[in-house]
């Protein structure tokens, strides 16, 4: 009989009523083969399932990429909707300041003619309709001078004078009084100026105290002068031309 091989792989087939020895040899070459490609395919098999792990894994963990970028997303936008906010209220609170400037340029008298002549200008005041003179630089802006022939005690009417103690009869005394008696405001000040030929002493009463260098309190001589000036509650300076008592 003629040789016969199977569809596939072509493997030789024995041919019936053959003796073993004829038909053993292709056998075992079948066999072999068939083995053979059994192992091929379970080898790739093995291979195909190695790589579809490999696949679902790297799968997964551009899942998690994914999520994570995706909630990085979400956060960008909550900032950007935050920042949106923010920069809507900046915006108002520009608007607001502004008005506010815009009022207060409205509400001020120009600084090259510093006259009030407006109700908005004077806070309301009922007496806007008289313009308000500015008196810088004159004479009525300004205490004039005051000679006093005898003893002084400083008053409130008083305050930013320069006193004139006329001593050429006698002696005079420029006395400071005690809160209790008359609470002059701290700050008020004074010149005081000897204007004759005797002295002029400086003097306290009751709980007042009047601080000099190394306590001088005297002004000897014609024209000799200082500044006295309240400080605190009866507490006094002076500063200028001062002798010892």
């Amino acid at each position: 009989m003629g040789i016969t091989t199977t569809t596939n792989y072509n493997l030789q087939k024995p041919n019936e009523f053959e003796e073993l020895d004829a038909w053993g040899p292709p056998l075992n070459s079948n066999c072999d083969t068939i083995d053979g490609v059994m192992k091929a395919n379970e080898d790739a098999a093995a291979l195909a399932d190695s790589k579809g792990d490999q696949a679902i894994a790297d799968a997964a963990a551009a899942q998690g990429t994914a999520d994570a970028a995706l909630a990085n997303a979400a956060t960008a936008d909550g900032k950007a909707v935050a920042a949106q906010a923010d920069a809507t209220q900046a915006i108002a609170d520009a608007a607001a300041a502004q008005g506010t400037a815009d009022a207060n340029t409205t509400n001020k008298a120009p600084i090259d003619s510093p006259n009030f002549t407006t109700t908005a200008q004077l806070g309301g005041n009922t007496l806007a309709t008289e313009a308000v003179a500015d008196t810088k630089d004159t004479a009525a802006a300004y205490p004039t001078a005051l000679e006093v022939v005898g003893n002084y005690t400083p008053i409130l009417a008083d305050r930013g004078r320069t006193m004139r103690l006329n001593s050429t009869a006698a002696a005079r005394i420029y006395t400071i009084q005690e809160d209790a008696a008359l609470n002059l405001p701290i700050g008020f000040r004074q010149n005081v100026v000897n204007w004759g030929s005797g002295i002029v002493t400086l003097a306290k009463a009751g709980a007042a105290n009047i601080r000099s260098a190394e306590g001088h309190l005297v002004l000897d001589l014609t024209y000799k002068g200082c500044t006295i000036e309240k400080v605190a509650a009866n507490e006094w300076y002076a500063v200028g031309a001062l002798s010892t008592p």
